[in-house]
Formats: structure tokens, C-alpha cells, sequence
């Protein structure tokens, strides 16, 4: 009969050997549990797997910069301005020129009045009928030229009011012909008269300024 407590074959000094072992693999397995838990309890302090918040101090920052800026046009090259017209010259007699004249008007007629006495040319626009759209200049050589006083009678313009132009004396009023008239005295012998139209009057004296002459003439 086998004694109470005893396993059949089993030394008591086996027994307790046994106990033994058994109480090191559970402290082992405790240990390791300890370790494990640890192990996670240390990620989850770190924050690892968590989803942040945005920075509430880095959102103005970011909103204040706005869309991002739309990308420059492309540059395209543009043609280079055309080169001014010259000067419009228009002919009078003598080495007498105008550098001006109203759009439109052509010269349609002219002449001189002698050797050494000037000349005249007319500009009006071609074949239009336009009897009040005209502009007439005369260059004048002689005796009645030697000087102002005298060049102021014989251009006879009526109405005359005194002016200036190049820096020389002259009159503008009205002509006997018709239309609006300015005379100077353009140098000792030589006087100038422009007339024009009615519809050009506010032309005339722009005109009339626009006179040259040859250097040296």
C-alpha cells in the first residue's frame, strides 16, 4: 500500500526538487511579464501611435500666406515703335518752305512774280470744291519790304492786330480777298504773307510759324 502524499516511484527528495523548479519557471515568467508590461507602458508615454493636434501657434502662420501666387505671363516680344514721320515740307518759292500743313490739303497752285520778287504757292485738298479750306503763302522781295513800316502798308490787312512771330513784328486780322491773314517782315527786303480760309483760321498762325527758310538765304 503506498503511503499518503507519495507518488508511486517518486523519491520524497524528488518531490521536493520538482517544487522547486516549478517555483523558478513561474518567478521567470512573472519577470518577463513585468518586462513586457513596462516595454509597452514606455511607447505609450512616448506618444508612439498617437495622433497630434496641429500646432495652433503654426495655423495663423500658415493661413496669413494665402493662395499661392499665380505664375508670371508669359512675356511676349512686341514689335519696336516705328520711327516718327519726318517733317511734312511744302514749297513756297525762293528757298521758302513750310514744315506744317493741315491734314488733307495739297499744293494746287503757285508761281513767281519775277527775277529776284517771290513767289506764292497755294495748298487746298484735290478736286473737293471746298472753297473755305485753303491755305495761300507769298514770299515778297522789293522796295515796299525795306522795312516794317512800309511792309505793314502794303500787305493792307484789315483789322490789324499787332503780334509777334519768329521774333519779329507782324499783323493778323482780316484779308480783302477773304479768309484770315498774318504778314511779317521776315528780314530787310523780304516780307511773308499767309492767308487762309475761313474753316482753317484757327490753323494760321500754326502755319505761319512752320516758315523756313534756307540758311544762308
Amino acid at each position: 500500500m503506498i503511503p499518503e502524499g507519495r507518488v508511486y516511484g517518486q523519491e520524497p527528495a524528488d518531490v521536493t526538487a520538482d517544487a522547486g523548479g516549478q517555483s523558478r519557471r513561474a518567478a521567470l515568467a512573472a519577470l518577463a511579464f513585468a518586462a513586457t508590461a513596462v516595454a509597452i507602458y514606455g511607447l505609450f508615454a512616448s506618444g508612439f501611435g498617437r495622433v497630434h493636434p496641429p500646432d495652433p501657434a503654426a495655423e495663423p502662420a500658415a493661413a496669413g500666406q494665402g493662395p499661392p501666387a499665380p505664375a508670371p505671363p508669359a512675356r511676349t516680344s512686341s514689335p519696336e515703335p516705328a520711327e516718327p514721320p519726318s517733317p511734312r515740307l511744302a514749297v513756297i518759292a525762293d528757298g521758302f518752305y513750310l514744315t506744317y500743313l493741315p491734314p488733307g490739303l495739297k499744293r494746287t497752285g503757285g508761281g513767281t512774280f519775277g527775277a529776284g520778287a517771290g513767289g506764292w504757292a497755294r495748298y487746298a485738298p484735290a478736286g473737293s470744291g471746298q472753297s473755305g479750306r485753303y491755305i495761300v503763302a507769298r514770299v515778297e522781295r522789293g522796295p515796299f519790304a525795306a522795312d516794317w513800316p512800309r511792309y505793314r502798308s502794303h500787305a493792307a490787312v484789315l483789322d490789324g492786330r499787332a503780334t509777334v512771330l519768329h521774333g519779329r513784328p507782324a499783323v493778323v486780322g482780316r484779308d480783302p480777298r477773304g479768309g484770315r491773314t498774318i504778314a511779317w517782315l521776315e528780314r530787310r527786303g523780304t516780307g511773308v504773307r499767309v492767308r487762309a480760309g475761313e474753316s482753317l483760321r484757327k490753323e494760321l498762325l500754326a502755319v505761319a510759324a512752320s516758315v523756313k527758310a534756307r540758311v544762308g538765304d
